[in-house]
């Protein structure tokens, strides 16, 4: 008489597939999100420390000549005080070409200050002939056009 108890043979086999098929694409959906928050963190670094560095050649040349570079939005810095910042895959986080720079003097206060902007262009500009790194990248759910990295600082500086 055959034994009338559940063969259970395949069912681990089964269980294994199902768990790949549900466990998978999210284990997947969390690592890649860990990553472009990671590259985010490294950009907003990069540009952190960028601004900080711009606003230290913008004192310096109006320490040196008495004149300010003139205010501007979204522009490149001056050609002499220009500088990149180069990702390790050889993009760019600053670009000399990428207009990521805005600075504001204040030379009426005591003392006087210079407020810089640094920003990260996302989407369409990303990646193109400034040579920047695309972010987010890749994007599957097409965020890159709805959201920008900027980071702003103002420093004082002794009258020159």
């Amino acid at each position: 008489m055959r034994n009338l108890r559940r063969d259970n043979r395949g069912l681990t086999l089964v269980e294994f597939a199902a768990a790949l098929v549900f466990g998978l694409p999210l284990v997947i959906a969390m690592l890649y999100a860990v990553l472009e928050a990671n590259l985010l963190f490294t950009i907003r670094t990069n540009l952190d420390a960028a601004t900080r560095h711009a606003a230290q050649l913008l004192i310096n040349k109006y320490v040196q000549t008495g004149i300010a570079p003139p205010d501007t939005s979204n522009g490149n810095l001056p050609s002499d005080i220009a500088f990149e910042v180069k990702a390790n895959d050889g993009s760019f986080f600053i670009s000399k070409t990428a207009n990521q720079f805005t600075w504001t003097w204040d030379l009426s206060e005591s003392p006087p200050t210079v407020t810089v902007t640094t920003s990260f262009p996302t989407g369409g500009n990303a990646n193109g002939s400034s040579g920047l790194m695309a972010f987010p990248s890749p994007d599957p759910l097409n965020l890159s056009n709805k959201f920008s990295i900027l980071t702003t600082a103002t420093f004082s500086f002794p009258p020159g």
